[in-house]
């Protein structure tokens, strides 16, 4: 994961869905 808590990735809680992940 990133270092910063991300709120769309905590939202995903892991999946791979519509947000495109820029820092990954």
């Amino acid at each position: 994961m990133t270092k910063e808590p991300i709120p769309w990735a905590m939202d995903l809680h892991g999946e791979d869905a519509a947000p495109p992940r820029p820092e990954w």
